[in-house]
């Protein structure tokens, strides 16, 4: 018996640490999806809950963190002077926060404080020691496997099938799944869109199964009518056709690669003209609309509706700024920045109060202050430059797929806000997508 038990817990250590980390992430990515579930079908289990949570999986994290830095000597990569000072810069902006309590646990049913933000910049340090193809590989499939109950729940959303199976949010105008919000559920589905995307397209193997995902995934897509996600799309398509065109000049194109591309193009095609026939998508009035106001705005005309109002909250944002410029107002404390009143709009109906910035960079940057605002976009530019390295160098399809999702993420950013059933799959993302294994590879 001793013997046997003897066996396993040799077999257990051969395995290595990386192993173990890949099933504790794998959790990570679980839990986030159950926890919106939880959230959906019982009134017990609330989104603060949710957020809550996560500062019980931070201490985890913390003691994960701490016996790799001891046990297993890794050492220090620039990326980590990034995320230390994100907390340095956060937790300056907590104590000098309008508010300390929202500060640390985030404003009224948003709940992103500071230790949900310690909670993200964890998880990316954790990430980026999974330096395996295929332990990456595996938290990506639960990604897109838990993405996908998402989508199936959002076309019952939409087309009301199933009656007797209880569906929260049914006979919406948006689809949004088990996320709060379409807008979210659109920055949810470009970021697993892409993931799917470059599985498909750079994998030397057929594997047509992430094809499926990419129609299903883009279908969703378009059910939120998320606009700022199918900008997050262009701008994927955009990397995937400068890559493209890499590769043809290398005559490195294959025709497996060449039949991907137009299969993918046509079942695009062919979802966009049927969901928009069935009237279940309105982004094709919202595309020709954003197209009249970006070349409005090339006039100089910045109207206060552009954007579906989000010019008006940028436009009144930005001027406020120099009155927080170093530490910013605090973390989640957006809706105290403007002084005695909080930013609103009047409508004919209802007042609209605005607790964001409507773009996570200058909620960033109002609320963090421009130290934190500039080491966040540097973060994010060095994991950007040193992935297109590692794209051109390895070709590795793995890659290729986190980095679009970063791309389509980072981008739709640029018109939405963080919220926890969201952003812990983009840390875990970044984290994938720069390893410091591809430095240590380099030394050597």
């Amino acid at each position: 018996m001793i013997d046997t038990y003897r066996n396993i817990f040799k077999k257990l250590r051969s395995k290595g640490y990386e192993y173990y980390l890949t099933i504790y992430l794998v959790i990570n990515v679980i839990w986030v999806f159950l926890g919106m579930f939880l959230y959906a079908y019982t009134s017990s289990f609330l989104y603060w809950d949710l957020s809550i949570s996560y500062i019980l999986l931070l201490i985890i994290n913390f003691l994960i963190i701490v016996g790799l830095l001891f046990f297993k000597k890794i050492k220090f990569d620039k990326i980590d002077v990034f995320l230390f000072l994100l907390v340095l810069f956060g937790f300056i902006s907590t104590i000098c926060a309008h508010d300390s309590g929202i500060a640390l646990y985030g404003f009224k049913d948003r709940y992103e404080g500071f230790f949900q933000l310690l909670y993200y910049y964890s998880l990316m340090f954790l990430c980026t020691n999974v330096f395996k193809k295929e332990n990456k590989k595996i938290i990506i499939n639960f990604i897109l496997v838990f993405s996908l109950f998402n989508v199936l729940v959002c076309i019952v959303q939409m087309f009301d099938f199933f009656k007797s199976i209880p569906i929260p949010y049914r006979g919406v105008l948006m689809g949004q799944g088990f996320i709060t919000n379409p807008n979210f559920f659109g920055s949810y589905m470009v970021l697993c869109l892409s993931l799917s995307m470059g599985l498909f397209l750079y994998n030397s193997k057929h594997n047509w199964i992430y094809l499926i995902f990419c129609i299903f995934l883009y279908s969703a897509l378009l059910m939120s009518s998320a606009l700022s996600g199918m900008v997050g799309l262009f701008f994927v398509g955009l990397c995937n056709l400068v890559y493209f065109i890499y590769l043809l000049i290398k005559k490195c194109v294959t025709k497996l690669l060449i039949i991907k591309h137009i299969v993918l193009i046509i079942s695009f095609i062919f979802v966009s003209i049927i969901l928009s026939y069935l009237g279940k998508t309105a982004i094709t009035g919202d595309i020709i609309r954003l197209t009249k106001e970006t070349n409005e705005i090339t006039k100089g005309n910045f109207d206060d509706s552009y954007g579906s109002g989000r010019m008006f909250v940028w436009k009144n944002t930005l001027k406020i700024v120099p009155n927080h410029f170093f530490n910013g107002i605090g973390v989640d404390n957006f809706f105290y920045a403007f002084g005695d009143k909080p930013l609103y709009k009047q409508n004919k109906d209802d007042v609209i109060f605005f607790d964001k910035a409507h773009n996570e960079y200058l909620q960033k940057l109002v609320c963090e202050g421009i130290f934190s605002c500039i080491t966040y976009i540097s973060m994010l530019l060095v994991v950007f430059f040193s992935s297109v390295k590692k794209i051109f160098k390895e070709k590795n399809y793995i890659i290729i797929g986190l980095f679009l999702s970063f791309v389509g993420y980072s981008v739709q950013a640029f018109f939405n806000i963080s919220v926890i059933e969201v952003a812990p799959l983009f840390w875990i993302a970044c984290g994938l997508l720069y390893d410091r294994n591809f430095k240590l590879k380099k030394r050597l």
